[in-house]
């Protein structure tokens, strides 16, 4: 997935279930001004094989601009984006 906001260089944080009985996405946040949270449904990737290629994000939330990382609280389903 490419990445939003500025181009400065910085770690992508991605969460994602790891029970395999969630919603299977994947949250994208960065530390890169204007980043905002990308979301990827995790469906697209199966099956998927051969050479790379770059998915386009399922959904973007853009209320705020960076993240230190990003926390979920599983009983309750929130995301949580940390030092924004």
């Amino acid at each position: 997935m490419p990445r939003t906001g500025s181009s400065a260089p910085g770690p992508h944080l991605v969460h994602s279930p790891s029970d395999g009985t969630a919603d299977p996405h994947a949250f994208v946040g960065s530390e890169n001004t204007g980043h905002g949270l990308q979301v990827l449904d995790v469906t697209e990737v199966r099956g998927v094989t051969g050479d790379p290629i770059t998915f386009s994000e399922t959904a973007h939330y853009g209320s705020f601009s960076n993240s230190h990382n990003l926390a979920v609280n599983e009983d309750t389903g929130y995301l949580y984006a940390v030092g924004s």
